[in-house]
Order: C-alpha cells, then structure tokens, then sequence
C-alpha cells in the first residue's frame, strides 16, 4: 500500500511541476504600429548596438527586447518620443592579446555567458518584444526584417 502512495505522490508532483512553466506565446499581430525598424551602431561607443523601433501609437508600453541572444530593455528616445531603444553589447568587439605566452593574455576578460537561454528561436534579422497587456498581462510579438543602418 505504501508502495502505491509513492507512485501517486511522484506522479502528481511530476504533473504539478511540469504546468508550472512560463508561456511565451506570441502575438500574430503588434499592437502598436511600427514603422522600419533598424539596428544601428552607437553613436557614443562603438561596441554597443542598438535597435531601434519606431512607433506611431504610444499604447501599450513596450516593455523589453530579446535579440541576439540577448534581453535588453526598451526605453523611449530622450530626443523623440516616437521611438523605442535597447543597447546590446558586441559579443566579439573587446580587443584580446593572444601570445603563445599565457601571462601576456592575463589581462583578457572572460566573456559573459548567459545562464538561461533566450525563449525564442530567433535569425540575426529578427527581435521579439514584450509589452504589458492592459489586463496586466505580458504579451510578446515578433519583428522581423531588421535593416542594418
């Protein structure tokens, strides 16, 4: 009889954990319009990008962006309130010293590795965005075609 209460109680636990997962379900359709959205390089350092997401409607707040590999969070432009920016970081744009002496590569930074994956299967020309839903809710859609200005 024990015996039975263990495999209840491991099933159970198996189910109970296996629904309680994040759902990344995206929109067919933004709900905002958006107008060529572009990737660009800093104006004030080279080694960071930033994509760029113009928008004619202000509601809803966009919330964050995952591109890359990466997630950054979207910020209204100081300059124009019509468009939304992230900054991400190069991953290869730090100088390294190679050398066949290992002291002299001493003062190369090891890279940032993510610990979580990213939720999304994503090209190099596409982002997804989140946003908050007026029901409170997280909401996410996809921007494709991203232009390299």
């Amino acid at each position: 009889m024990y015996r039975y209460i263990e495999y209840i109680v491991f099933i159970f636990s198996v189910l109970l954990m296996g629904s309680c997962g994040s759902s990344y379900k995206l929109d067919q359709k933004a709900p905002v319009t958006i107008s060529d959205p572009y990737i660009r390089k800093s104006p004030l350092n080279a080694s960071i990008s930033e994509v760029c997401i113009p928008v004619t409607d202000e509601t809803p707040q966009l919330d964050s962006i995952y591109f890359q590999g990466q997630k950054a969070k979207l910020q209204l432009a100081e300059d124009d309130s019509n468009y939304y920016v992230a900054q991400f970081e190069n991953k290869n744009s730090k100088d390294m010293v190679m050398s066949s002496d290992p002291t002299k590569e001493f003062p190369n930074e090891l890279p940032l590795l993510s610990n979580k994956p990213l939720p999304f299967d994503l090209s190099s020309d596409e982002c997804v965005v989140s946003y908050r839903k007026k029901s409170g809710t997280t909401g996410y859609f996809k921007i494709t075609d991203l232009e390299i200005e």
